[in-house]
């Protein structure tokens, strides 16, 4: 809206089974339409339990429902003139209804990805171990196909990382010039916000994962409270605190491996989340050693937090080279003897009060609102061009 635009919110119904950000509602400026469609069925539960047994999953990245997207779309692109196109990928259907609403008006079109398709080795790794090979192959193609028209409609696609940006235009000729990497970054107004934290923890320093653990990431996470487990054993003290969707799953590992320094805490708020953040010392994020072009929401949020990261990454992908370039923290190796020598050194370091912490001014570049007005002006750039 800072940049003369009013947008019109294109979403689905509000009871359904998706995930939501509540709070994030509250940012939205007063004025704003939100226009909700109808959205196929429910999921059924029987039906997906006949394909788990059959092995073949629905397509992960939930490409069914685009024409419902469209025909609401296309429904508001006939009552008023727009300026463009924006579409969000939470879901594959939204770029699927974008690309054909921009064949049918003209209208330019920003495509955001904010996780990669093709390139999301989470998904495709998973659905590669639990249909049959030609199903798999099926689906692969067809997210390629899919993929390639919309990088080929669209005018701005919007990534995030330099590394997903490379990797679109070496495998499907998209110039550069028409994909821009930028992080999802913090949002500064929940930090801003008071909040009294829900846990203290006596034992210092206090490590801490917040949010999901994703398919494939069993042997890194488990090697990562093994290290923990032998620096406890060698009487260095800490906590390791797990928050929301990770809780149990760290749980399992803790109580296998015999980690006492562990505490759970299940699902929270996302601003319970960041009051947690405040009573944390170092911040864990955690990707597949393949996975170079993923950054993880957490990382900003962390060094926002001022807390010290821990990054269980690949060495040469995007978030290693956030955390290097800023001196946000430490790489971990994916083996329990390089993590634990990492980890005694940052042990060392905290009894020593000299933790590596990013620079607020390096933090800074990241806020949502700094990334907006790039975003804005790249999008007067389209529109002018």
């Amino acid at each position: 809206m800072d940049n003369g635009f009013t947008p019109t919110i294109l979403t689905a119904p509000e009871d359904i089974d998706y995930p939501k950000d509540e709070h994030l509602l509250r940012f939205i400026p007063e004025g704003i339409e939100i226009k909700r469609f109808h959205w196929p069925s429910a999921r059924n539960k029987y039906l997906d339990k006949i394909r788990r047994i059959g092995r073949f999953p629905e397509n992960p990245l939930i490409f069914k429902g685009w024409t419902n997207i469209y025909h609401a779309a296309e429904a508001e692109a006939s009552r008023q003139n727009y300026e463009f196109i924006y579409s969000v990928h939470g879901i594959g259907a939204a770029h699927l209804a974008a690309r054909r609403l921009k064949k049918e008006t003209g209208l330019r079109w920003v495509a955001e990805f904010r996780d990669p398709w093709v390139h999301n080795l989470i998904l495709w790794e998973y659905l590669k171990d639990h249909s049959w090979k030609w199903w798999y192959n099926v689906q692969l193609k067809k997210t390629k196909r899919w993929l390639k028209e919309v990088l080929t409609a669209a005018d701005l696609v919007v990534v995030e990382s330099p590394e997903h940006a490379e990797l679109l235009c070496g495998d499907f000729g998209i110039k550069e010039k028409r994909i821009v990497p930028y992080g999802m970054g913090f949002c500064e107004e929940y930090f801003a916000e008071p909040a009294d934290p829900i846990a203290s923890f006596p034992t210092t320093p206090v490590i801490g994962f917040i949010g999901s653990t994703y398919y494939g990431y069993d042997d890194a996470l488990r090697n990562f409270v093994s290290a923990l487990k032998e620096l406890e054993d060698a009487d260095h003290r800490f906590t390791f605190v797990s928050v929301g969707d990770s809780s149990s799953r760290f749980a399992t590992f803790a109580r296998q491996i015999g980690l006492r320094s562990f505490v759970a805490i299940e699902r929270v708020s996302f601003p319970q989340a960041v009051a947690l953040m405040r009573t944390m010392d170092l911040g864990l994020v955690c990707v597949g050693r393949e996975y170079r072009s993923n950054i993880n929401s957490k990382l900003w949020e962390y060094m926002r937090a001022n807390l010290s990261i821990l990054a269980l990454v690949p060495d040469n992908g995007a978030m290693a080279r956030v955390v290097t370039d800023g001196r946000c923290g430490y790489l971990l190796p994916y083996d329990a003897a390089g993590m634990r020598d990492t980890l005694r050194q940052v042990l060392d370091d905290y009894k020593e009060s000299r933790l590596i912490h990013a620079r607020a001014e390096y933090v800074a570049q990241f806020s949502r609102e700094k990334i907006g007005v790039k975003l804005g002006r790249k999008i007067e750039e389209m529109l002018c061009s």
